[in-house]
């Protein structure tokens, strides 16, 4: 038998450059910034300043016993637009809070949610992503490509990175193995007379719909009706929960880097150059 413990506690983490999705969609992300030479702080020491967090400490705690005794006559907040599904669950007790506080905080923590949220969204993309809004990019309205074509055009996309990964180019192996956890394979692809390898508009339609923003799914979607775009990527419970994760630069199976040959690797497809089979 299972019994629910009420052991939530917040947790404040710091790193460099980019938090994984699975903490990151969970987080509100506060970017820092280097101090310029001409900017002062008063420097930090524990002998001084940690007795005067202590009493803010216990302020606080005192506070929050107090409200506990009517904790079933807080009421839910009401949430800004564009805050939602796990954004939402972020916030809403930030926002629970700052009601309570009363004053400008209510206001100010609104206004906080959504720069820091847009913040997020606007944030680097992962390349798995942002492979997808490149492709959408190059697809621009057609329904079918060779990977051929499809390779030749991502790797001559200036603002993207397809033509030097890691010293290397965007081949078609590397394109079908960052293609196969949205379930999205080649298939023979008829243009005219040509028959070969490449992708179909109406088989990334889903993942296009479901991990890029309204308004390129919305586009994404012209051609297969069929298909229910989501809001935004922030919005959507990313797959790593019951599924396997993968890394773009990572076999998934021996964890080494997917463009080196392993030939101790279980998983071989996975490794080196060529076509996915």
């Amino acid at each position: 038998m299972t019994e629910e413990l009420p052991v939530y506690c917040a947790v404040a983490l710091a790193g460099l450059d980019d938090l994984p999705d699975t903490i990151r969609t969970r987080s509100v992300i506060i970017r820092m910034r280097r101090r310029r030479p001409s900017e002062r702080v008063e420097p930090w020491r524990y002998r001084i300043h940690a007795p005067e967090g202590q009493q803010i400490a216990d302020r606080l705690e005192d506070w929050s016993k107090e409200r506990a005794a009517f904790s079933a006559e807080i009421p839910w907040p009401d949430m800004p637009d564009g805050i939602e599904d796990r954004n939402a669950d972020v916030w809403e007790p930030l926002l629970a809070i700052a009601d309570l506080v009363h004053g400008d905080w209510p206001q100010r923590a609104r206004v906080a949610a959504v720069a820091l949220v847009a913040a997020a969204a606007d944030g680097k993309q992962t390349l798995r992503i942002q492979l997808l809004a490149d492709l959408h990019r190059v697809f621009d309205g057609a329904t079918a490509m060779h990977t051929d074509v499809i390779v030749g055009k991502l790797n001559a996309l200036e603002d993207a990175p397809w033509g030097d990964l890691r010293g290397k180019e965007l081949d078609a192996r590397g394109l079908a193995n960052r293609l196969r956890p949205y379930d999205v394979h080649p298939v023979d692809v008829r243009l005219g007379d040509v028959v070969r390898k490449g992708y179909k508009a109406e088989d990334l339609a889903d993942a296009w719909s479901r991990y890029l923003s309204a308004a390129s799914a919305t586009s994404a979607t012209s051609a297969t009706p069929d298909a229910e775009p989501v809001a935004d990527v922030a919005d959507v419970a990313d797959k790593s929960e019951g599924t396997q994760t993968f890394d773009d630069n990572l076999c998934p199976s021996c964890d080494q880097p997917s463009d080196a040959p392993n030939p101790r690797c279980s998983a071989a497809q996975y490794h080196g150059d060529g076509e996915t089979p």
